[in-house]
């Protein structure tokens, strides 16, 4: 038996997955972004995000959580309130963790911390980066808006509404159930999450 064939485990993260959570961010980054980015930018992006010591505050404030498949860190997710939203700073899965549906099942620890508290959830990434706009539509995801990102290509917004399970679950999941497992997994951005406060 391989680890990818062991059951997959969604879980707040805690002080040791730390070099786990940076080791999907720092792979999976850099996958995603380095056709939109050139090297050097990547490489300052990485510096900036994907470090241990911008990873420790969302930790210990129990706000990152991860997807252990046989103890390893294959997956991993981020929030936080902004600007009074409930936003997905981080959402990454490792390349060869993708396509196995673990993307959604963050999504859904993430609306389970949402509800009660806030009536959608808002995700953003670069604009170039088709395949996570694919998987934020495919999970019910609708644009919200376009921020400019002095000279480099715009941050899109994105937002789903939450409902009540009794009124039918999440907003926009239609016809998507089964497509998650065939959905490729990709990561979401902010320009600049520092402005939240809880990464630094």
């Amino acid at each position: 038996m391989t680890v990818s064939d062991l059951p997959v485990v969604i879980r707040t993260a805690d002080g040791n997955d730390l070099e786990g959570v940076v080791a999907v961010g720092r792979t999976a980054w850099r996958a995603t972004y380095s056709s939109i980015f050139p090297p050097e930018l990547l490489e300052l992006f990485l510096d900036k995000w994907w470090t241990m010591d911008a990873n420790v505050p969302a930790i210990r404030a129990r706000r990152t959580v991860v997807a252990d498949q046989g103890g390893k860190i294959v997956a991993m997710a981020s929030y936080g309130i902004h600007q009074g939203r409930f936003v997905i700073w981080k959402i990454y899965v490792l390349p060869e963790a993708q396509g196995r549906g673990i993307g959604g099942l963050l999504l859904d620890a993430m609306y389970e911390r949402a509800r009660g508290e806030k009536n959608s959830v808002f995700l953003s990434f670069t604009d170039g980066n088709a395949a996570a706009y694919d998987f934020a539509r495919l999970h019910g995801f609708v644009e919200d808006g376009r921020e400019e990102q002095n000279g480099l290509p715009d941050l899109i917004w994105m937002r789903k509404d939450l409902v009540d399970d009794a009124k039918g679950g999440d907003a926009g999941d239609a016809g998507a159930a089964g497509e998650t497992a065939r959905a490729r997994d990709a990561g979401a951005e902010t320009r600049d999450e520092a402005r939240e406060g809880n990464l630094r």
